[in-house]
Parts: C-alpha cells; structure tokens; sequence
C-alpha cells in the first residue's frame, strides 16, 4: 500500500466539515455537562477555538472560482481576486493553484479564461 493510498478517504472534506461540527458540538455538550473543574465554559470555548480552526483549515482545501476583477487597461493580463482573503492575482491563463497570500485552493475555469 503507498502513502497515497493510505490516506484516501471514502468521504470528501465537506462530509468531513460536516463530521466535525457534530463532534464539536457534542464534545461541547459532554464539557458543559461535566464542568468537572469548574471551568466548563472556558473549556467550551477552548474546544470551540480548535475545531473551528480545523474546520477552517479544511474549508480553504475546497477549491474556489477566483473572482474576475478587471484588467485595469493592462493588455494581456487579467486581474482576479481570491475568494476567501480578496488578495489579487494577475496574468494570463491559470496563474495559480492556491492563493499565494492565504492558501485557498482555486478552481479555474478554462472556459471563461480563454475568453477574456
């Protein structure tokens, strides 16, 4: 078995978003109901902060459609704009397959590139 095939999961990282909002909320209510150190909201939080930031972290490796700005008078280049941080990308074509300021995964489309 190679690496690759090792880590291949039968579900796609949104049934995995999905899969750990349930296990956040309900490791949220399992620490509320505990509250074995008197702590219990700040543990809540706590566990909150950890996932959302999982959660996050598995959202940007859903590719996005990058955003067509516009091409500011410059010829043969186009301006785009990343979903998620708004960074600006420009070229021609496929510039890039993540975003180069915050990691979003980028879905082109070839189809509306070509006609630009």
């Amino acid at each position: 078995m190679t690496n690759q095939e090792a880590i291949e999961m039968p579900w796609n990282n949104e049934q995995t978003i999905e899969n750990l909002k349930m296990i956040k909320a309900s490791l949220q209510r399992t620490v509320r109901r505990t509250n074995l150190d008197g702590k219990g909201e700040d543990d809540v939080k706590e566990v909150a902060f950890d996932f959302d930031r999982a959660i996050a972290a598995l959202e940007k490796q859903i590719p996005q459609k990058p955003v067509y700005e516009s091409n500011g008078g410059v010829r043969y280049t186009s301006f785009y704009k990343c979903p998620s941080c708004g960074g600006i990308f420009t070229g021609i074509g496929i510039i890039a397959n993540y975003c180069y300021h915050c990691g979003q995964a980028l879905k082109w489309e070839v189809d509306v590139i070509e006609k630009r």
